[in-house]
Parts: C-alpha cells; sequence; structure tokens
C-alpha cells in the first residue's frame, strides 16, 4: 500500500514461525525500516500469547537495523515487554493510522512493515485501503514510547547497568534451564530471559547452562534451577532422567537451592502424577501428589500471593488436579480461574526455597515480583534485597490482563 506517502506492507504471521519468517525477509533488506506489531487474543487467534517469547525479535536490531519499532493490539503490552527483553523501546499504538503517525515522527520516508496475527489482519487490511484511497492519518498527540504527552526518544534501550547492593566482588548467578528442547511449550524461554535481564540490569552477571539429554548437572555449583512445561511423552522422558539424579537434586533442594517448576515441571515436584490411567513415580521433592479431573482447565488465571506485590497473571492449561500435603503451602489464592483444582481455591506450592505453578504465558515477564523473589532467594550470597526497576511496561501488561479478568 501506499499510505500517508509512504510504503506500507501488510504480512500475516500467526505464530513464532510466520513471524520469524517475517523477520528473516527483513534482515534480507538492508535499507532503512519501521515496523507494527499487532497481536490479538481473539479465540480464532488462541487465548494463550506466550509464543510471543519464541519470535527472535532481537534481529530486529541485531541484523536489520530496524527503528523504529510500534506494537498494538489486544495483547500490545505483552508485546511491549517482550520487546523491552530485546533491547527494544516498542511505542504502544492504537491502529494502523497511529502507527503511521508514530512513524512519521520518528523517521522520514522509511517502509513500514505491518505483521499482523489471524483476527488483526482484515480490520488492518481495511484501514490500510481506505487511507490509500485518500484518507488522512488522524491527528491528535503522536504516541509516545514514553507515556502520553513526553517527547519521543531513541528506541533503543541503553544498555547501562543498573545500580547493584552487593558489595565487594561482582555477583554472578548460575541458572540452569533443564531439557529446554523437551520443556518449553509455553514459551518458557521467555522466562528464563526475563530472570537474566533483571540480574543483569542490576549490574550482576549472570550465566545461563542449558541441560541437555545426557548431560549431569552440578547441582551445587548452581543458585538457580528452572523446570519447563511439556506434553506427557516428554515429561516422562524427563522425569526419567531426573530420578536418577534425584539424591542430588534433594540436597540441593534441602541447602536452599531454589527451583522454579511450571506446569509439567510442576506435577514432576510430587510423589507421582498420572499419564492416561497410568500412575509414574515423580521426584518427591515435595509433598504432593497429582491426578486428573475433567474438564479440562483452560483460561487466563490470576492469583494473590504474598511473594509478589502485584497479582499474579497469566494462563492455565492442564487436566492435572494436584493436591498438597500439609507441609506444603499454596503459592497463592485465586482470584480469576482455577489452579492446582477447582475445589480448593488455591494455586501452586511453596516449599523452602522451590516455588510449583501452572501458571505460564509464561509466568516471569509480566510478573517481575515473581522473578525477584527467585533472584533475591539465591543461596550463594543469601537472601538479598534487590534494588528496584524501572517496572512500569511490566505492570502495565500485568494490569491490563487484571482488569480484564477482574473487571
Amino acid at each position: 500500500f501506499c499510505a500517508d506517502g509512504r510504503e506500507v506492507v501488510l504480512n500475516l504471521a500467526k505464530n513464532p514461525t510466520g513471524l520469524n519468517q517475517n523477520i528473516e525477509l527483513l534482515c534480507r533488506d538492508p535499507s532503512a525500516k519501521s515496523v507494527y506489531v499487532v497481536v490479538n487474543d481473539n479465540p480464532n487467534d488462541g487465548r494463550d500469547v506466550s509464543w510471543i517469547w519464541d519470535v527472535d525479535f532481537e534481529r530486529l536490531t541485531r541484523e536489520s537495523g530496524t527503528e523504529p519499532v510500534a506494537v498494538g493490539g489486544l495483547r500490545a503490552n505483552d508485546l511491549q515487554v517482550r520487546m523491552k527483553s530485546a533491547g527494544i523501546k516498542a511505542a504502544l499504538v492504537g491502529d494502523v493510522r497511529e502507527a503511521l503517525a508514530f512513524v512519521g515522527s520518528q523517521a522520514n520516508d522509511v517502509p513500514l512493515y505491518v505483521l499482523c496475527n489471524y483476527s488483526a489482519l482484515a480490520p488492518t487490511k481495511g484501514e490500510l485501503e481506505a487511507l490509500a484511497a485518500g484518507g488522512e492519518v488522524s491527528g491528535g498527540d503522536v504516541p509516545s514510547v514514553d507515556g502520553p504527552g513526553a517527547a519521543p526518544t531513541s528506541l533503543l534501550l541503553a544498555a547501562k547497568p543498573g545500580p547493584r547492593t552487593h558489595k565487594g566482588p561482582q555477583r554472578r548467578l548460575v541458572i540452569a534451564h533443564l531439557y529446554p528442547e523437551l520443556l518449553n511449550l509455553y514459551g518458557d524461554s521467555g522466562n528464563i530471559l526475563c530472570l537474566r535481564k533483571r540480574i543483569e540490569w542490576r549490574g550482576m552477571q549472570a550465566e545461563v547452562r542449558e541441560v541437555h539429554v545426557g548431560d549431569t548437572p552440578a547441582f551445587a555449583d548452581l543458585d538457580l534451577v528452572f523446570v519447563g512445561g511439556g506434553s506427557d511423552r516428554e515429561q516422562r522422558i524427563v522425569c526419567d532422567f531426573l530420578l536418577a539424579q534425584r539424591s542430588e537434586l534433594v540436597g540441593y533442594v534441602e541447602d536452599g537451592g531454589v527451583l522454579a517448576a511450571v506446569c509439567g515441571g510442576y506435577q514432576l515436584l510430587g510423589d507421582s502424577y498420572l499419564m492416561g490411567d497410568e500412575k509414574v513415580p515423580g521426584l518427591a521433592l515435595v509433598d504432593l501428589y497429582t491426578d486428573r479431573g475433567t474438564p479440562r482447565i483452560v483460561g487466563n488465571i490470576a492469583i494473590r500471593s504474598d511473594i509478589a506485590p502485584h497479582a499474579i497473571v497469566g494462563y492455565e492449561n492442564h487436566g492435572g488436579r494436584t493436591h498438597l500435603g500439609p507441609g506444603v503451602s499454596p503459592l497463592g489464592k485465586v482470584l480469576c480461574g482455577h489452579g492446582n483444582d477447582a475445589a480448593s481455591g488455591f494455586e501452586g506450592c511453596r516449599y523452602r526455597n522451590v516455588l510449583g505453578t501452572y501458571i505460564h504465558g509464561p509466568l516471569l515477564p509480566k510478573n517481575p515480583g515473581v522473578a525477584d523473589w527467585l533472584i533475591a532467594m539465591e543461596r550463594r550470597y543469601g537472601s538479598a534485597e534487590l534494588e528496584p526497576l524501572d517496572d512500569s511496561m511490566e505492570l502495565a501488561a500485568n494490569q491490563t490482563m487484571l482488569d480484564r479478568l477482574l473487571p
């Protein structure tokens, strides 16, 4: 299209494969360009948008030199948080007209690439057709990355570390991501990226060690262990590998090691879980067990927990019903959704420095209080008070979903 005197290219991208392919095409074009990404979560799109964390948005700055960037759609706030982790300060805009106005305030004559998921495509195409037929870009305030009325700034985040509270040698935390090739159904790479960034933004060092099939991790050398979610088959494979290392895992947990387990990883923590009609032994790290119920629990969820100053929001998709033993505390009380099971009113578990939850989406990027709880509890340096970060984008994404769930 030619809209507002600018070349505009509209592409459909319904999933991470589609978006990565579009980014690949952008990277082949060495000229300056701008991008507007639109993601909705209507029923025909899929309610869960954790897949945006499987998109290599980092390439927009690493290879293609794309700037400026705008985001929109029903999940614009989630996109903005994802872009922040990629080092991109993206503007929130309401539609393609606002995107054109924003690009016009930032760059002259560069083409605009518009990448829409399923339900966003048709209305965006209609707007572009109207503009191409002679319509004008709407007036009013130009959207800004820094809030209403603020002057536009560079879209690349400054790579300056924040202050740190630890005195002496620079603090270095080692994170183990267990079997990401098997347990990464729900954008769990976003949880790892969030932890790494929140450590680095405070001027500390973060080392992420991916533990793959055949590897034997040295748990004594780790500060934080993360286990993601997967299908029944992958979950069984991982459980078999970890059972062979159970004594080391028990020692790690009882010594105060931090372990976060999401969805399928959460079920592995207990004495047993069901795979079909088969009762499968778990790792027995925490006194809990999981059976099955109907119907399957699928949808957005919000809980209140004392580990975070804000409500914890995300997405749940599980057939399991998890039951906690008397010595295990729930992660939080359900505000909307189901959690461990509809009858209990609680979600997740806490035992020592172990956190288990069905919440993905992924869990940590728009729940910064949970990420910081995990970082602060690591055992190498002792529990620490972390320097606060500017979490305005993350908390805006959190509040936007909370407002949808609890109007």
